[in-house]
């Protein structure tokens, strides 16, 4: 495959790249496997020690769509054994570096009871929050007290409600990062009560045992009842490398057609570069895997000061177009075939149920079913209350009526009969008929299809503003102009800014 790449990059640059190469622009595609990195052109660069392409915020942020991710953290007492305080947070570190402007999250750390909280809902994870997300982790404290899982996990799911209360979500996937080397009182009614929490909200769980040896019934039902993931993970494994490969999950289950834009400033020459990444996904009868993220600067085709000159809004729109196809969600379909191959990736010990090792044989050759390919969304709905089809996602259209989201009974009609696909109404087809991937639409820039001038939008686009319509104000956005930008990180003492204001490549 890396021959395949490299091929394909200067057939692209030869066609879009000026022959001076003037403009400052890369290709690059990080290799899933083997954490490789290939770029066009060449350049000479030292990246820090332990640089690792698959865990920088373009190649995790372009396998995936949005997410919503709450990282829970066990910061009791027996941490201090064999150093796992200290793992515990440079994995968590390593997390927040995956994640960007179109994701929301928030960390909660927890002992006998809650140790902190970072907010009480989720936050984009924009430059200046993740840096603040940062330094809160090197203020806590990681080692002290005892355990109690069922405090921490009421906190999830009242972070989780309260965050879609107030808007302050992706509307998209929705994520539990949960680690702890002890056990603690869980009961079966504790069970129940999580499984119909993360059922409700449409929450998967990832599960973190960390320790030689430590009990782990637990944290793997909690993954094996939620759709998740269970990790065990010794005191000699590499937990930062183990957590942050969490995306994978969404990659395999989830359409590939829509690139996931980024910003940030070359290392080499501090020049802004705005990158579109794709994923690379293989298909095959058996399985569906993450292969690697493959990107292409914007200023190959045009440096952004040109861009930018263009008349006509042309920038305001280009901006809005990219954070708008950035922030949709992606339709993600993890049968619970698909699920098991998923756990037999990680570990036999990660397989659900009994017979680890005659469930892992049968699993390796089991063709899972899949969506029929016919069965879509009307792209232009949008909802009563200003949503697009794909807010829908991983909800239960059927409440649309009741007290939970309080549409009308003739909207809940239109919503089931408009957004089969989002709203799981499509059927399997099993064993999947298809053998090549599905063909992407192509699609053009235009003042109808930017996002926030028709519909809502949370958070921030990829400029760290407020979602805006260019020209003019839309139903539920500014005007462009008048979007609020996020306040820069304060002065150092130098009087200049902190130099991770954007991260680089």
């Amino acid at each position: 495959m890396t021959k395949a790449v490299v091929d394909t990059f200067p057939r692209v640059a030869a066609k879009e790249s000026d022959a001076q190469t003037s403009r400052v622009g890369y290709q690059y595609f990080a290799d899933q496997a083997s954490g490789s990195m290939i770029q066009w052109p060449f350049a000479n660069w030292c990246p820090a020690p332990g640089f690792d392409p698959r865990f920088r915020p373009w190649c995790a942020a372009g396998a995936t769509g949005p997410r919503d991710i709450v990282v829970v953290v066990d910061v009791s007492g027996s941490m201090s054994t064999a150093n796992r305080y200290q793992r515990s947070q440079h994995a968590t570190e390593a997390i927040l570096n995956t994640l960007v402007w179109k994701d929301f999250a928030t960390i909660i750390l927890f002992n006998s009871g809650i140790a902190a909280v970072y907010s009480d809902v989720l936050v984009p994870v924009t430059n200046k929050n993740r840096e603040c997300m940062l330094k809160w982790l090197d203020e806590q404290n990681w080692k002290h007290g005892g355990t109690n899982f069922k405090v921490p996990i009421e906190k999830v799911f009242a972070v989780i409600e309260a965050s879609v209360t107030a808007g302050k979500t992706s509307t998209c996937q929705r994520a539990v990062m949960f680690l702890t080397d002890g056990q603690a009182e869980f009961d079966e009614a504790d069970f129940l009560q999580a499984q119909q929490k993360s059922s409700e909200w449409d929450t998967a769980w990832f599960t973190y045992a960390l320790g030689s040896g430590v009990d782990t019934s637990v944290s793997k039902r909690l993954a094996c009842d939620n759709k998740g993931i269970f990790y065990p993970v010794s005191d000699t494994a590499d937990l930062t490398q183990i957590m942050a490969a969490y995306y994978a999950y969404s990659a395999s289950g989830q359409a590939s057609c829509s690139p996931s834009f980024s910003r940030y400033a070359d290392a080499n020459t501090a020049e802004i570069l705005y990158a579109g990444c794709l994923p690379m996904l293989e298909r095959t009868a058996y399985n569906s895997s993450l292969l690697g993220v493959a990107c292409m600067d914007v200023n190959m085709l045009s440096s952004i000061d040109q861009l930018k000159a263009q008349p006509n809004l042309a920038w305001e729109q280009l901006t809005c177009e990219m954070s708008d196809v950035t922030k949709k969600c992606p339709h993600m379909h993890l049968t619970d075939c698909s699920l098991q191959k998923l756990w037999l990736q990680v570990s036999t010990e990660s397989i659900c149920g009994t017979g680890h090792s005659a469930n892992a044989a049968r699993v390796k050759t089991q063709k899972c079913p899949c969506l029929d390919r016919n069965c879509k969304d009307e792209e232009s709905f949008v909802d009563e209350k200003g949503y697009f089809c794909d807010a829908w996602i991983g909800d239960d259209c059927s409440t649309a009526a009741t007290e939970k989201w309080s549409y009308s009974q003739s909207f809940q009609a239109m919503l089931m009969q408009k957004s089969k696909l989002s709203c799981g109404l499509c059927e399997l087809k099993g064993p999947c008929p298809y053998t090549v991937t599905e063909e992407c639409a192509s699609s053009t820039l235009s003042s109808s299809t930017c996002r926030a001038c028709q519909s809502k939008v949370s958070g921030v686009g990829i400029d760290d503003r407020a979602m805006c319509c260019p020209g003019k104000a839309g139903t539920h956005a500014p005007k462009c102009a008048e979007a609020t930008p996020h306040p820069p990180p304060p002065l150092d003492v130098l009087g200049q800014r902190p130099s991770l204001e954007l991260p680089t490549r």
